[in-house]
């Protein structure tokens, strides 16, 4: 797994390693309609156990210890672009559902 971006830049490996790698991460998409208050994130790629694909994941640990990830490409650009424009440290987030005109269903994030 290669850690592309985190916050904060020092996080230790204790919470690296929960964020990638516990069994207690939650789909994002079960905090649909939830506002999380962010206290650490990363972004990082994750094989596929099964086809061995490079998965892009964004994972975040809220101020309450909970924690969520996802491999949504449009939860993944929302977030950092919101990253690009108030900087790492985002406060809180809204966790937005929605369907695609195709039908699909998706999650996405905003501002809180």
């Amino acid at each position: 797994m290669d850690v592309i971006k985190k916050f904060p830049e020092d996080m230790d490996a204790r919470t690296a390693y929960k964020l990638m790698k516990s069994p207690e991460v939650k789909k994002m998409s079960e905090a649909e309609g939830s506002i999380l208050q962010i206290a650490s994130w990363i972004q990082y790629n994750s094989p596929d156990k099964e086809t061995g694909e490079v998965k892009e994941v964004i994972a975040v640990e809220t101020v309450d210890g909970e924690l969520f990830a996802t491999i949504s490409n449009t939860f993944r650009e929302e977030f950092l672009d919101m990253v690009e424009w108030f900087g790492s440290d985002l406060g809180s987030i809204k966790i937005i559902a929605g369907t695609s005109k195709a039908g699909r269903k998706y999650i996405t994030c905003g501002v809180a």
